[in-house]
């Protein structure tokens, strides 16, 4: 599956969770990730 991470698109597993991909990208607040229907937003990367 393709996301598109600080502006750049990568290539993840399908079945990739959140809260892996946070842990993956090593985002360090995690109060930063906004998760809506059409959108995963990390702010502060």
């Amino acid at each position: 599956m393709k996301i598109i991470v600080a502006g750049a698109q990568k290539e993840f597993a399908e079945g990739l969770t959140v809260a892996q991909l946070v842990i993956d990208e090593k985002v360090e607040t995690p109060q930063d990730v906004t998760v809506t229907d059409e959108y995963l937003v990390i702010l502060g990367r």
